[in-house]
């Protein structure tokens, strides 16, 4: 599977902030299981942000329309917010955990089905 994502952090700060870090994983989402096959899956190989003319849509619906995508990528996160300090900038730390390994549900394809099948 080749897959272009997109990882999206929000975090609110109603009086502002001067520093902002987070520590999350970035995690494979599917809505259904993927079908296995000889081709290399090839979908969402592309930027969710060149597919298409974005200067005409806000924030909010660029990120709807990837969570539509049926295998997209997820951030889950903690963050924690330090108060004003200078009114002129703010400094935002990221700390990005990638798993390992992840469980994929998948559906096997004809081939795969028939293999099993033959006496």
């Amino acid at each position: 599977m080749q897959l272009v994502g997109m990882m999206h952090l929000s975090v609110d700060t109603p009086l502002g902030a001067s520093k902002i870090v987070s520590d999350g994983s970035l995690e494979l989402r599917l809505n259904k299981p993927v079908l296995i096959d000889s081709l290399t899956r090839n979908t969402y190989d592309i930027d969710p942000l060149t597919d298409v003319n974005y200067e005409q849509f806000s924030i909010e619906e660029i990120l709807e329309n990837y969570n539509h995508r049926s295998e997209r990528l997820e951030y889950h996160a903690q963050s924690i917010v330090q108060p004003m300090g200078s009114r002129f900038s703010t400094t935002l730390d990221i700390n990005i955990n990638i798993p390992k390994s992840q469980e994929i549900l998948y559906k096997p394809g004809v081939m795969e089905t028939v293999k099993f099948a033959w006496v």
